[in-house]
């Protein structure tokens, strides 16, 4: 994948639960994304959706790399909303960039420190 137009870098306290993993792409464009955790990939996916990334894994690296494109002809704005779930609080926060063209492609990479 190419180098991320944006990068988040968080941590989130799991506490013992079943950690969910949703991406939601806004604007009206496109996405995809793959999940891994601790280097393995665990999940791939399209526009909205949520993943189960699992129950014990505090200590555990979670990344998930989105490509946006954008097919809104009315905006070259792309943004990802990425929600965990299932730790002590529900946490959610938003990458997002502008393209220079229609039909280009947007990058992002957002890495969590489960905890």
């Amino acid at each position: 994948m190419p180098t991320p137009d944006q990068e988040l870098k968080a941590r989130y306290k799991v506490n013992g639960g079943k950690v969910r993993v949703s991406v939601i792409i806004g604007d009206a464009q496109l996405g995809r994304s793959r999940v891994y955790l601790d280097g393995t990939r665990i999940h791939d996916s399209t526009n909205l959706w949520k993943a189960l990334v699992g129950s014990g894994v505090e200590g555990s690296l979670l990344v998930v790399r989105t490509v946006i494109s954008d097919v809104n002809r009315h905006t070259n704005r792309v943004t990802a909303t990425y929600v965990l779930e299932g730790g002590t609080t529900d946490e959610q926060w938003e990458l997002s960039s502008e393209v220079d063209q229609d039909g280009e492609d947007a990058y992002f990479r957002a890495q969590f420190e489960l905890r």
